[in-house]
C-alpha cells in the first residue's frame, strides 16, 4: 500500500514536471502569446464595443424616451388644459396599462407630487415623490428642458423599486406655460410663470438590459470557442509533431536508426519540410553508419588478410632460416669427415 502511494505520488510529480516543462517549450509559448493577445483582443474590442455601444443606446433610450414623453404630454395635455382631475386621473391610469412604462408622475412647480399612475398599494415599495430624498430636484434635471437619468437598485433614488432588479429611465418633461395656459379662465398661472410643472416618466429598462447580456454572454461565449479552437489546432498542428520529432530523436539515441516521422498531406508547410529534413537527416545517418560498417568489415578483412600472409611469411622466414642452419650444420659435418686429422 506505501508503495503503490510511493508510485503514485512520483507519478504526480513527473506529470506535474512535464506540464513545467512544456511552458518553456515552443508549443508553451504559442499558447502563452495566443492567450495573451486573446486577452488583448477581447479588452480592446470589448472595450470599443462597449463605447459605441453605450453611446448607441443612450441615444436609443434618449430618443425612445422622448417618444414616448411626447405620447404621454400629448394624452394629458386637453386635460390639464381643461383642469379635469378626473379625466386626467383615468388617462393616467390607461397609460399605466401601457407596455413599456411603468408609471407616470406629475409634479406642481413646487416639485410636490400632484398625480402618480402607481397603483397605492406599490407606492409603499418606492417614493415617486421627489422632495423627500432630494433637496434639490433643479440640479437633477434642467428645469425648463426634458432630462434622463437611468437609476437601478444600488440607486440611492427611491423611485427605484426595491422588488425589480432591472434598470429605470427616469424621464422629466417640464409642463411649460403656454398662452393657451395663462389666458385660460380656469387657471390661475400668470404670463410671467415660465415652468408650470413637470412629468416624470419611468420606462423599464428589463429587456434592453436582457439582450445586453445575452450579447456579452454570445461574446464570451464565441471567444472561449475561438480560443479552444486556436489551443486545438496548434496542438495538433504543432505540439503533437515536435513531441513526434522528439520521440523520434530520443529513439535514435537508443539505437534504433529504422525511425521515421510520418508525413501527413494536412500539416503546415513548415512542421512538412521539418520532418522531411529530419526523415533525409536519418537517411543519411543510416547510410553513413552502413558505408562505415562495410568500411570497417573491409578493413578487418583486408588487416585478416594481411596478418595471414604475414604469418605465412614468418613461417616461411623460419623455415627458411631452419634450412639455412641445417645447411651450416651439414656443411661443418661434411668438413670434419673429409678432414678427419685436422681434429688431432
Amino acid at each position: 500500500m506505501i508503495q503503490r502511494g510511493l508510485d503514485k505520488g512520483r507519478a504526480t510529480w513527473s506529470g506535474f514536471r512535464e506540464y513545467l516543462r512544456s511552458f518553456s517549450s515552443i508549443y508553451g509559448q504559442v499558447v502563452k502569446t495566443i492567450a495573451i493577445l486573446s486577452l488583448f483582443f477581447v479588452l480592446s474590442f470589448g472595450t470599443i464595443f462597449r463605447m459605441i455601444n453605450q453611446e448607441f443606446i443612450e441615444n436609443t433610450i434618449q430618443e425612445s424616451g422622448k417618444n414616448v414623453c411626447m405620447f404621454v404630454q400629448g394624452a394629458l395635455y386637453q386635460h390639464m388644459l381643461e383642469n379635469d382631475k378626473k379625466a386626467l386621473r383615468n388617462t393616467l391610469d390607461i397609460i399605466n396599462e401601457i407596455p413599456g412604462i411603468e408609471d407616470v408622475n406629475m409634479y406642481d412647480a413646487e416639485n410636490n407630487l400632484a398625480y402618480s399612475s402607481s397603483p397605492t398599494d406599490s407606492l409603499e415599495n418606492h417614493n415617486p415623490n421627489c422632495k423627500d430624498c432630494h433637496t434639490n430636484i433643479d440640479s437633477m434635471f434642467p428645469p425648463a428642458e426634458r432630462g434622463f437619468r437611468i437609476i437601478n437598485m444600488d440607486n440611492e433614488c427611491e423611485m427605484s423599486e426595491k422588488e425589480h432588479d432591472y434598470r429605470l429611465l427616469l424621464i422629466r418633461s417640464p409642463i411649460l406655460n403656454e398662452a393657451s395656459c395663462y389666458t385660460n379662465s380656469c387657471h390661475a398661472h400668470s404670463e410671467s410663470d415660465v415652468v408650470l410643472g413637470s412629468l416624470v416618466i419611468r420606462i423599464p429598462l428589463e429587456e434592453l438590459d436582457a439582450n445586453l447580456n445575452k450579447s456579452l454572454i454570445l461574446a464570451l461565449l464565441t471567444s472561449m470557442i475561438l480560443v479552444t479552437f486556436l489551443l486545438l489546432f496548434t496542438r495538433r498542428s504543432i505540439r503533437n509533431p515536435l513531441s513526434e520529432i522528439i520521440r523520434a530523436s530520443e529513439a535514435v539515441s537508443k539505437g534504433d536508426k529504422s525511425t521515421r516521422l510520418e508525413i501527413r498531406p494536412n500539416q503546415l508547410n513548415d512542421m512538412r519540410m521539418v520532418s522531411t529534413a529530419f526523415n533525409e537527416m536519418l537517411d543519411s545517418l543510416q547510410s553513413a553508419t552502413e558505408e562505415l560498417q562495410n568500411w570497417s568489415q573491409q578493413l578487418e578483412y583486408k588487416v585478416q588478410k594481411k596478418s595471414e600472409e604475414l604469418s605465412e611469411m614468418q613461417n616461411e622466414l623460419i623455415h627458411i632460416e631452419r634450412i639455412a642452419s641445417l645447411g651450416k650444420l651439414s656443411s661443418s659435418v661434411a668438413h670434419e669427415i673429409n678432414n678427419p686429422l685436422s681434429g688431432v
